[in-house]
């Protein structure tokens, strides 16, 4: 379960400097490549947990929307899916793991 949160936190990390990079006019794609990334690695572990919690089809939808803005290269909605859905989704999963 540690190494869930761990995963958790350096997503949102990445999320922050991804965000800040858009709204500086400057999206640093190796970030959004280390954010799919590791993404696949948190469905893992989370697949792993099995914790009734944590809902991976919730996951999976904000996946997909976060996939079909970089698809129509719409920066703007790639950073708010990411800052108003992706990450509290996450800070909900890390907060329900370290109960």
């Amino acid at each position: 379960m540690n190494e869930i949160i761990v995963e958790i936190n350096n997503i949102l990390d990445i999320c922050d400097e991804i965000n800040i990079s858009i709204e500086n006019g400057n999206a640093d794609f190796l970030n959004v490549i280390e954010l799919v990334d590791n993404l696949a690695v948190l469905a893992r572990k989370i697949d792993e947990y099995k914790n009734q919690d944590i809902n991976l089809e919730e996951y999976n939808e904000k996946l997909i929307q976060l996939l079909n803005s970089l698809e129509n290269k719409d920066m703007d909605l790639f950073s708010d899916t990411l800052k108003y859905d992706f990450k509290p989704l996450l800070e909900y999963w890390r907060e329900t793991l370290e109960k």
